[in-house]
């Protein structure tokens, strides 16, 4: 190896190779797999959560007759809601991924795979050590490893888009409010 690889190589703590390893896994996952698996697996995940938080109500309605204890109603309208989402989603992408495979795209789909799984390693790591960064700061090994300092660069980042995110899930099936304008001329 070259020199400057050399002192790279040597400088790494064994955390730094904890990190590489998630972000090389999450890769090979994502290439194998394949996009078209990977963002039809999220978004069935997400999909799912959406369907069940916004049509559980209906459903738990539905088996009254069916289920009287209501935390086990409640829970067999969101679980089955999610479950069959969840299994629409995965069988809309292995349509997707046979049409993918029959015209011959399928390196394509992994090489894009391939960056879908290093994207999620990477948001992977930066959630986990934003987790335990107040906790592990003191530690040597915190301290002697190069990479979670790296990471955590983009820290103000990963905030911002967590609370982008959970503010977009609170939004799902909240119901509008009963607030309607008042008429022109209307003062009641």
């Amino acid at each position: 190896m070259a020199p400057v690889t050399d002192k790279i190589m040597a400088a790494l703590h064994p955390a730094d190779w904890i990190i590489l390893g998630v972000i090389v896994i999450s890769f090979v996952l994502g290439f194998f797999r394949g996009f078209v698996r990977e963002a039809f697996s999220l978004a069935g995940w997400v999909s799912a959560y959406v369907v069940a938080r916004l049509f559980h109500a209906p459903l738990e309605n539905l088996l009254v007759d069916s289920i009287s204890t209501p935390s086990l109603r409640l829970a067999a309208a969101w679980g089955g809601l999610f479950v069959t989402t969840l299994m629409l989603a995965m069988l809309a992408g292995y349509l997707v991924l046979s049409v993918i495979e029959s015209a011959g795209l399928r390196s394509v789909d992994r090489f894009l795979g391939a960056g879908f799984g290093v994207a999620r390693g990477l948001i992977l790591v930066l959630a986990v050590l934003v987790m335990v960064s107040p906790f592990a700061s003191r530690d040597a090994w915190w301290k002697n490893a190069m990479l979670p300092k790296q990471f955590l660069r983009f820290e103000a980042v990963g905030r911002d888009m967590k609370d982008k995110v959970v503010q977009a899930a609170r939004q799902v099936g909240k119901k509008e409010t009963d607030e309607v304008p008042a008429a022109a001329g209307n003062d009641n």
